[in-house]
């Protein structure tokens, strides 16, 4: 689990790194509770929740299918992690 002031490497789809980010801070937050102020941060999409919610929930739902079970937005937790980029 990353932590504030952790580095990583950021790959791209080849596996190639393409930067280095350094975490600023980390939380756990049930998925259900993710806010309009993460959907902005997250920087994705149209930046707002809606737009959040649908994919992410389309996102887990494969993964979770994946692992044969049901993804429930009542009962998953996120790992949200805010970083800045230290090197290109």
């Amino acid at each position: 689990m990353p932590k504030a002031g952790d580095y990583s490497v950021i790959l791209n789809s080849f596996d190639e790194a393409v930067c280095v980010i350094q975490t600023v801070e980390t939380e756990m937050i049930p998925f259900s509770e993710i806010s309009e102020r993460h959907a902005l941060l997250e920087g994705e999409g149209d930046l707002s929740l809606a737009w959040w919610r649908k994919v992410h929930t389309e996102f887990f739902e494969q993964e979770y299918e994946n692992c044969h079970l049901k993804f429930e937005a009542d009962t998953c937790t996120v790992l949200f992690e805010q970083f800045e980029v230290v090197y290109r």
